[in-house]
């Protein structure tokens, strides 16, 4: 879509069987415009005579998001101020999911792999003769050594870097 601010005498009360009316209407319409302002824009003084035209106009092929267009009573020089009010659409972000996920920074990641190697007590598996009760320890005293090291934390989920999260 597109705007275009122009000048172009027209005049209150042009004849639209009028050649140069006709002109600029196949011409607006070849471009697919519409010409917003309606009003008197410029009101001049040559001698004792007025003249009246509407010499600044606004041109779109998107009129369907105006919702108004007037002639302002504030003048820059000769010419009334135009104004146009254009509902934009602006997009709203989508909220993003929030999800838990451990936190594994380099440093958690450390202090694990010093705990497993220095700091853990594996004695009373290695006593153990039962390989079902060796197996049932040794994760259970992984996982909890995961959920120590490794707490929970709050991320946001964003759908283009779902495998790297925040």
């Amino acid at each position: 879509s597109s705007g275009i601010n122009a000048e172009w005498p027209l005049r209150p009360g042009n004849n639209i069987s009028s050649t140069q009316y006709k002109k600029l209407d196949k011409t607006l319409k070849c471009y697919n415009l519409v010409q917003t302002i309606q009003g008197i824009t410029r009101v001049a003084k040559k001698g004792n005579t007025f003249s009246q035209t509407t010499i600044d106009i606004i041109l779109t092929n998107c009129y369907s998001d105006f919702i108004r267009s007037s002639v302002l009573k504030e003048c820059i020089g000769d010419h009334q101020a135009i104004m146009c009010e254009i509902n934009t659409k602006v997009p709203i972000a989508p909220k993003f999911e929030k999800v838990e996920i451990q936190n594994h920074s380099k440093r958690n990641i450390q202090s694990f792999k010093a705990y497993l190697q220095n700091d853990c007590d594996y004695n009373t598996l290695l006593n153990c003769t039962d390989v079902e009760t060796i197996t049932a320890g040794l994760c259970n005293h992984i996982e909890q050594a995961y959920s120590a090291f490794f707490p929970t934390k709050t991320i946001v989920k964003h759908e283009k870097y779902i495998h790297k999260p925040s």
